[in-house]
């Protein structure tokens, strides 16, 4: 917002009253997470009475992240300021059944395959003509037969013949 030429800040989102400099020090040197007593040793620098971009300072980053830092702990607790795992993407590796390959349990044939190539027997043990032909992945729906569809069974005997 401006105000003839000068910007009016927001208020500062306060801290939960639950915790103190002394307790949010206490966890930090308790904690086994480094990322999360950094984060616990800034926030207990704004409880001292300091100001966030000199809690900034001391976590190593911006000020926008010292506002996710104090919503995340405000919200969780200290433990909220642990690390999440992203979500991510799901696994395009699946068998026939749905499972992931890695999750499906099979056992490696060898040492040595399971040393040099360590997903070759779970692929193996799938059904190999699901796993190569784009058309059965998960999502997309089964065509009609065509003359796209003979040419995957095509390639799909050619594969599993071996030549």
């Amino acid at each position: 917002m401006a105000n003839y030429g000068r910007f009016v800040l927001a208020a500062a989102i306060g801290l939960r009253g639950d915790y103190d400099a002394r307790s949010l020090r206490a966890i930090a040197k308790r904690s086994k997470d480094g990322p999360q007593a950094r984060r616990l040793l800034a926030l207990a620098s704004i409880y001292d009475g300091g100001a966030r971009s000199e809690a900034a300072k001391i976590g190593g980053v911006t000020l926008q992240v010292v506002r996710d830092w104090v919503l995340r702990f405000n919200a969780g607790g200290p433990d909220g300021l642990v690390d999440r795992k992203a979500p991510g993407q799901p696994s395009r590796l699946e068998c026939a059944g749905g499972s992931s390959i890695c999750a499906s349990g099979h056992s490696r044939s060898s040492a040595s395959s399971s040393r040099n190539r360590p997903w070759a027997s779970a692929v193996g043990a799938c059904r190999i003509e699901k796993f190569c032909d784009p058309d059965s992945r998960p999502g997309r729906q089964q065509p009609e037969e065509s003359a796209a569809g003979q040419i995957s069974s095509a390639r799909r005997s050619l594969l599993l013949s071996g030549r």
